[in-house]
């Protein structure tokens, strides 16, 4: 029977880094416990005693670990222990002043690894990209790249190289957002029905007696015309609104 030696006994004295921890099942996340809460580890199926391992952990993970635990679907105890100190990493889009770099170096690697000279990124490839969100974030951009390097046939880099979410503009095809009104303008849009409906009453009350209407409203007869005008009201029988 042949020995396997696991990944904490590999990393014994060592570091030991597990991506995507948040996708453990619950029935591995007990063992992962036990190793680092116990350091102990013991190999599936054998009836040994448990191996002791002293192992530096590091994780990562994009699921919300913290909020796992409340709800049950990752180990609390687990979550605290592997939480000593965390670092929170930002997504891709809140940096994008390094796009530019990290798009080059993966260019370098992908060309390199496909056996092809390396391309130039392309203003128009460039503004695809900082325009472009990035859910995946740094391995959306790595993937990204080496698909326009596959499909890359000249010494640039251009848009038609790049995956299909990255072939429309950001904004194509959006309306676009309304121009943003002035504190000004936005408070004569909401007084105009308002005052419009205040002075059609006013007068209405007042039997289209400026003069009295304008002493009950507390200003004066001039007043009174300049807002009627400034309303689009004129005074007849009744109060009616400017042709």
């Amino acid at each position: 029977m042949i020995h396997k030696v696991g990944e904490f006994q590999k990393a014994n004295g060592g570091t030991l880094f597990l991506d995507e921890v948040g996708e453990l099942p619950v029935m591995l996340q007990a063992k992962v416990l036990r190793a680092v809460e116990q350091g102990e580890v013991q190999p599936l199926g054998s009836n040994d005693p448990p191996d002791r391992v002293d192992v530096r952990l590091i994780c990562a993970t994009n699921r919300d670990l913290e909020a796992m635990a409340k709800v049950g679907t990752f180990r609390d105890d687990l979550f605290y222990r592997l939480s000593v100190m965390t670092l929170d990493l930002p997504p891709l889009r809140s940096y994008k002043d390094n796009l530019e770099t990290l798009a080059n170096v993966f260019l370098e690697q992908s060309a390199s690894s496909h056996g092809k000279p390396a391309p130039r990124l392309g203003t128009a490839v460039l503004a695809r990209l900082s325009a472009y969100d990035f859910p995946g974030n740094v391995r959306e951009l790595k993937n990204t790249i080496e698909h326009a390097v596959i499909l890359c046939t000249g010494d640039e880099l251009s848009p038609e190289d790049l995956p299909r979410p990255l072939h429309t503009p950001a904004n194509a095809g959006k309306p676009a957002k309304p121009a943003q009104q002035s504190l000004a303008a936005a408070r004569e849009t909401w007084l105009d029905p308002l005052e419009r409906q205040y002075l059609t009453d006013l007068l209405a009350k007042h039997g289209g007696n400026v003069k009295v209407a304008a002493r009950a409203a507390g200003i004066n007869t001039v007043t009174l015309y300049r807002l009627l005008k400034r309303r689009g009201l004129q005074l007849g029988r009744t109060v009616r609104a400017s042709d």
